[in-house]
Order: structure tokens, then C-alpha cells, then sequence
């Protein structure tokens, strides 16, 4: 780790492909790798943080960073025996199968607790890439070597292998560095996942969504992703849970009230599915990438590490890459009850902390079809009703505003769905495993 932090000292890691605020510098990055957190998607109300003991941590990344560097000596063995068959350097086609294996390899190998989000390897996957880029650059290799790079990271986010942002701050990482080469555009899917960001963040930004959290205890944001996004991303979500329904009906279960797996009609009858950020399949590829949007995304809206210090440190949020976790779909079939009046965090070990829900309905009507989302945030107001409609993202402090979802008229000519992400703040618990 100390080598890596060597490394990597003062390189400048950003999400934004075009620069801007809210960049990591690379010994964030590697305080984070070692913070990394994974939650259990069986639980299906309650997801609960769990940590990897450090040396566990420690031995995820060295396993990864001396698994690239072995792949990539022996890619360039192969190439300069003149066995390359037309490939390129760190061409993903023969590159991706040999890193897919090292992350079997690690699952089977590193005796880890039962690890259930795919995505895991991501933090460690892409920390040793920053490694390798910033050590090609330092000993002054050839250009097309940092390249290859972070066209390799790209292809590793195709391969949901790493993040989407991965790849974009390892493309500005590579710009930082002084290099004069110039890279492709980025590939359809990063360039979605990207432009979907910068759109989220820019609206937000308009719509001072963390003044309003602040203020208010919640924010409403429409037209969040703008329409051509939002239509792309709704179409996507009923393509994908029209393939599940038909090959994997197991995915979809009754939503449940609490880490019990506990259901109560009468409470809550709506369906769900808990989606990682790797339902990358051409067909319906933009269900991974909202989803990663919003887990990777929403965190920064919200909340700024300066902000504790100035503010209540119980809406202090962990960063979104020092931990995982799933996001959850929900669908509301027409005629059902909805959801009785709630709070989303259940106690003091419940790592929730901020709750975020988009919605995905085209040419919904509140008045004819239900479904309002009603936040109750102060007893001295009335509440405020919010209409599920497609493109909003609805923001609120999960231990802090009681809510509810109204029934679904029958009448109503599709399901009500919509995509719900939980940000993550510290507790006594994970404080103390740390």
C-alpha cells in the first residue's frame, strides 16, 4: 500500500471527464480502497454495511496488483516473441477473460466473507491500474502503454469488472499526466454513463438540491437526467424485467419490511428486484448505467465532507467509493395499496442515511392513477405530495422524514416503477471494525 500511495501521490483523480469539482486526490483514492464496504442484497428493506478486515482489504489489493502486472508481462512477452496474431497491446479481447479469472481467482483464493456484489473487485481492480498508468508514465514508456491503459479500464467497465466512473477519472488521470497522445472518444456505454452524470450534477447544481436537503430535509428534482436519457433508461428497465419475468422470475420477490425478510400485503405490496450496476446486456445496458449513476452520483449531490463541520454530523455521508450496495426497483402493479407510513433507516446500526428515488412513468397522472410519493416532514405542515413522474429524483434524509406511497388506481395503465438508492453513513458498528 505504501508503494502504491508512492505512486500515486499527487495525481489528481476526477469523476468528470471535462475537470470540475469534486476530484479525489490519489491518497483519497487509496484510503478509500481500504474503507471498502459490501452489503448482503438479501435483506431485502434493510441493506446493512459489512467490512472486510483490513489485512483483507490489503490482500485484495496486492492479489490484483500483482495479477495485472503478471498479465501485462506476459502480454508483452507475447507480443514481442511476435505471437500476437494481430492483437494489439492489452487488447481487451485476449486481456478481459485473464482479469475475469483473477477475480475468480481472488473469491476462491482470499478466503473472503461471502461476497455478493459483483462490482466488488472494483476498487482494487482500479487501483492497480492507476498504478500501472502512473508508473508507465514515470519510467517513461511509451505513450501507447498508458493508453492502452485506460482503453483496458474502459473495456473492464463494459465487462462490469469496474465502474463506469473508474474509467472516466482513469481517462482524466491520464490527461494530468503530460502525455501529448491522444485518446478515442469514449465508448457508447461510458460515454452514457458520463453524460448522464454531468446532466445530474449540472441540474442539481441549478436546482440546489443540497440547500434544499439542508434546509428542508428533502429536494425534488425533475427532468434530472433530461428526457432523452430518462425515455432510454425507462424503455431499458421494461425490457429487462420483461426478460427476468420470463428467465429468471426468482429475481423479482414481494417487498419486505425489514432484514427479516418479513412481508405484509397489507403494509407494503410491491415487487422488487435489487439491481448491482452490471445489467450490461445491449439490450437493456441502461439499467446498468443508471443504476451506477445514481449509486456513484447521487452522494456528491448531497453532502460534502465540509459540510459536517458546519452542519449536523448525522447527515454526514461515507463517500459512494468506499463502499457497495444494491439499488433497488420496485414496482407498483395497478390496484395495489402501496406502502404505509415509514421510515427507511430502522435503528442505530441501519447504515442508511440518505434516500434517493427516481422515478421512470411516462405520461403519469396523479389524480387518475395514485402512487404519490407523501413526505411527512414537519408536524406543523401538511404533507408534501410528489407524483411519480418519469425523470424525477427525489432526495430525503432517511432516519428524518416519514413517508409513504399511496395506492395505485386499477385504472392506471402500466405498473408504477421506480429505481430507489440508499447513501451510506458511518455508524458504531462499521466505525469500530474500521
Amino acid at each position: 500500500m505504501a508503494l502504491l500511495c508512492r505512486a500515486l501521490g499527487g495525481v489528481v483523480l476526477g469523476r468528470r471527464a471535462g475537470g470540475g469539482a469534486g476530484c479525489l486526490t490519489s491518497g483519497a483514492l487509496s484510503s478509500l480502497v481500504v474503507k471498502t464496504l459490501t452489503t448482503d442484497e438479501s435483506l431485502a428493506s434493510t441493506p446493512r454495511a459489512t467490512t472486510l478486515a483490513q489485512d483483507e482489504e490489503m490482500a485484495s489489493l496486492t492479489h490484483f496488483c500483482r495479477g495485472l502486472r503478471s498479465i501485462i508481462v506476459d502480454e508483452a512477452e507475447t507480443l514481442a516473441a511476435g505471437n500476437q496474431g494481430g492483437r494489439t497491446l492489452l487488447d481487451p479481447a485476449s486481456v478481459i477473460p485473464k482479469i475475469a479469472q483473477l477475480k475468480v481467482d481472488g473469491e476462491e483464493n482470499l478466503k473472503l466473507p461471502k461476497v455478493k456484489h459483483p462490482l466488488w473487485c472494483a476498487p482494487f481492480l482500479s487501483a492497480a491500474v492507476e498504478f500501472e498508468l502512473v508508473q508507465a508514465v514515470s519510467t517513461n514508456a511509451p505513450p501507447e502503454v498508458p493508453a492502452a491503459l485506460v482503453k483496458l479500464t474502459e473495456a473492464c467497465a463494459d465487462a462490469s469488472l469496474v465502474h463506469f466512473d473508474d474509467a472516466v477519472r482513469t481517462r482524466l488521470t491520464f490527461q494530468s499526466l503530460g502525455t501529448t497522445l491522444e485518446l478515442p472518444p469514449l465508448g457508447r456505454r461510458t460515454a452514457v454513463f458520463n453524460a448522464m452524470a454531468d446532466e445530474l450534477e449540472s441540474r442539481a447544481e441549478s436546482e440546489d438540491v443540497r440547500g434544499c436537503l439542508q434546509r428542508d430535509g428533502f429536494a425534488v428534482l425533475p427532468r434530472a437526467l433530461g428526457s432523452a436519457h430518462a425515455d432510454s433508461a425507462a424503455d431499458a428497465v421494461r425490457r429487462w424485467l420483461a426478460h427476468v419475468g420470463e428467465n429468471a422470475p426468482s429475481m423479482l420477490m414481494p417487498g419486505t419490511l425489514d432484514e427479516s425478510g418479513r412481508s405484509a400485503p397489507a403494509v407494503r405490496d410491491d415487487v422488487v428486484a435489487w439491481l448491482a450496476g452490471d445489467e450490461l446486456d445491449e439490450q437493456f445496458a441502461e439499467v446498468g448505467i443508471v443504476t451506477q449513476v445514481l449509486r456513484r452520483i447521487v452522494p456528491s449531490l448531497a453532502s460534502h465532507p465540509d459540510d459536517v463541520a458546519h452542519d449536523d454530523a448525522r447527515r454526514a455521508l461515507l463517500p459512494a467509493a468506499s463502499y457497495l450496495s444494491h439499488a433497488m426497483l420496485s414496482a407498483y402493479a395497478p390496484g395495489c395499496r402501496g406502502f404505509a407510513r415509514h421510515y427507511d433507516r430502522t435503528g442505530p446500526d441501519d447504515p442508511r442515511r440518505l434516500t434517493a428515488v427516481y422515478y421512470l412513468n411516462e405520461h403519469w397522472d396523479a389524480k387518475a392513477h395514485g402512487g404519490d410519493l407523501v413526505l411527512y416532514t414537519n408536524p406543523n405542515k401538511s404533507p408534501v405530495h410528489i407524483s411519480p413522474e418519469r425523470d424525477t429524483l427525489v432526495l430525503f434524509w432517511s432516519d428524518e422524514v416519514e413517508h409513504e406511497v399511496t395506492a395505485v388506481s386499477s385504472n392506471a395503465d402500466a405498473p408504477r416503477l421506480a429505481i430507489s438508492v440508499w447513501c451510506l453513513g458511518p455508524t458504531a458498528s462499521t466505525a469500530n471494525a474500521s
